[in-house]
């Protein structure tokens, strides 16, 4: 009789023991989910949201404020849409996950996807978050750069995507002799006077140019936002297979990143804070001032036409058609209505 509470305590021991080993999934999950990864609310069903993994053109950035706004405010939830973020890879990558169904969004430029479907007939538009053209031609005075003629036997450092074909077109039509010097998004070869042309982002390189020391005023820099190359940049893009088989989703998809483009417009402390914790929590270098420079402009490039926000209107297509048809980059037009089916929704 007097082993019995020995007996009952290793018993407990026991079950203690094993209480220990069963596998605590759900607080595993929430530990393993980063900041940069769309999570629905916490009050999301298993199996009742529908799942869209977004792979960017770039890294987590105030250029995707408002997918990210988005996700932190419940716009997708809203809609029972999941929403993932996917790590940044080159453009190459981006298609072949798209390609393979690793992704199922993928941003990019306009002339490149109008490219793409006139080659290939894969990837549809199904929102167009710029309203505006953001390239912008930069040399410095001090350099001999003051006028686009002064370009003639230069150095011109330019992205070696296609996110380069409208810089080509506009060279081309104005028959300027540079010599085009493939880069990485880096003015590197720009502050260092290996190249003496760069093509850059008004919201992004541009900003690095000033904050790297080099005055304002010593500065030549073409706008491409001129009437004849004045062709929106980044839109969101799906196979069209995928469109076809989700359309309602692609369009609901559109409508909370606005949404999400709006609220960070509105509440712009917040948005900072938050895309800067998403930066860090991806191991980025985080520059504040410059995230808030690049929220500024951006608002200029969202928010260019307001009543065409998040669409793509039929005038900018028209015009990066025969830009694209001119400059012999394809050899024949694309239509709207197949490139941008939800045109008439």
């Amino acid at each position: 009789m007097k082993k019995e509470p020995i007996a009952i305590m290793e018993f407990l021991l026991l079950i203690a023991l094993l209480l220990c080993l069963i596998p605590t999934g759900c607080k595993k999950e929430a530990e393993h989910k980063s900041a940069h990864t769309a999570q629905s609310p916490e009050n999301e069903q298993s199996g009742s949201y529908f799942t869209i993994r977004v792979s960017p053109k770039w890294h987590p950035q105030t250029q995707f404020a408002g997918m990210y706004m988005a996700i932190k405010k419940g716009y997708y939830a809203d809609h029972k849409l999941k929403v993932e973020v996917l790590p940044y890879t080159p453009i190459e990558q981006q298609l072949e996950s798209i390609r393979t169904d690793k992704s199922d969004v993928v941003s990019m430029d306009l002339l490149q996807a109008i490219k793409l479907y006139h080659d290939h007939k894969e990837l549809v538009n199904i929102g167009q978050t710029a309203q505006r053209n953001s390239v912008f031609l930069v040399g410095r005075k001090s350099r001999g750069i003051r006028s686009l003629n002064d370009f003639n036997g230069k150095r011109l450092g330019i992205w070696r995507s296609s996110s380069n074909l409208i810089t080509k077109a506009y060279l081309q039509d104005y028959n300027i002799d540079v010599e085009l010097v493939p880069i990485e998004w880096s003015i590197n070869l720009f502050t260092q006077n290996v190249v003496d042309i760069i093509n850059v982002m008004s919201y992004n390189e541009y900003h690095q140019i000033l904050q790297a020391g080099i005055p304002e005023d010593d500065l030549f820099v073409i706008s491409l936002d001129l009437p004849d190359y004045s062709i929106p940049d980044e839109g969101y893009y799906v196979k069209a297979d995928f469109y076809r088989q989700h359309p309602k989703e692609c369009r609901d998809f559109i409508k909370a990143t606005m949404d999400g483009w709006t609220y960070a417009f509105t509440h712009p402390d917040e948005t900072l804070d938050e895309i800067i914790s998403i930066m860090q929590d991806a191991k980025i270098k985080v520059n504040r001032s410059h995230q808030i420079w690049m929220l500024k402009e951006m608002k200029k490039v969202v928010l260019a036409n307001p009543a065409l926000m998040g669409k793509l209107d039929v005038n900018d297509f028209d015009k990066a058609n025969h830009l694209l048809k001119r400059t012999k980059t394809i050899g024949h037009d694309v239509k709207y209505e197949e490139f941008y089916p939800s045109a008439h929704k």
